[in-house]
């Protein structure tokens, strides 16, 4: 049974993961193209014809990479779950459901904060 993606159950789509500029530390090339097998080098991530596209691009930058998606992550699947989820590089690791992060990215798309609408469901839940 897959697991329980309470994300996806607030209304989400895995907005965090779609448009949006990471930076990895200590990322070797190879550790890269494993996560994105489609990323595209390129030398700046200035609006250009290249980057109007859907896609992952990515650029050198002190001892890692930083990666630009274009559109939405590759790895969210149809239901917006992550292919990596067990697997997911540090900084996807470090954002956290409910956290200050979590809530900027959901109020920019006209949903409440994770930890509103979990209240909010859990005291539903309690009076069902």
């Amino acid at each position: 049974m897959p697991e329980r993606n309470i994300c996806s159950e607030s209304g989400c789509k895995a907005y965090c993961c779609h448009d949006d500029i990471i930076r990895f530390e200590e990322l070797a090339h190879e550790q890269l193209v494993e996560y994105w097998p489609g990323a595209k080098r390129t030398l700046s991530f200035v609006i250009t014809e290249l980057l109007k596209r859907k896609g992952v691009y990515f650029k050198k930058s002190g001892d890692g990479f930083k990666v630009k998606i274009q559109g939405r992550c590759p790895n969210i699947d149809e239901g917006f779950n992550c292919k990596l989820q067990e697997n997911r590089p540090e900084p996807c690791l470090d954002f956290g459901v409910g956290q200050d992060n979590c809530t900027e990215v959901r109020l920019a798309h006209f949903l409440p904060p994770y930890r509103e609408w979990a209240y909010y469901q859990r005291k539903s839940s309690k009076n069902d």
